[in-house]
């Protein structure tokens, strides 16, 4: 990748949206990885998604986070 020291208002904008993006995911998964119980799960994506998304919710009620 190119290391430009002063992109373009373009590319500048566009590196803006694409963390503005990933942030929130990089979050929700450092949260998730506090509940232990997760990193054994065998089950079929949709039901770990599933349970995943209830923890990160019930964790960010618990906390006050967003």
């Amino acid at each position: 990748p190119d290391n430009n020291p002063d992109p373009d208002p373009d590319t500048r904008r566009r590196n803006e949206l694409i963390s503005s993006m990933r942030a929130p995911a990089e979050r929700a998964n450092a949260l998730i990885k506090h509940f232990k119980a997760l990193k054994h799960v065998t089950l079929d994506p949709r039901a770990i998604t599933t349970i995943a998304a209830a923890a990160l919710v019930i964790l960010t009620l618990h906390k006050g986070i967003w």
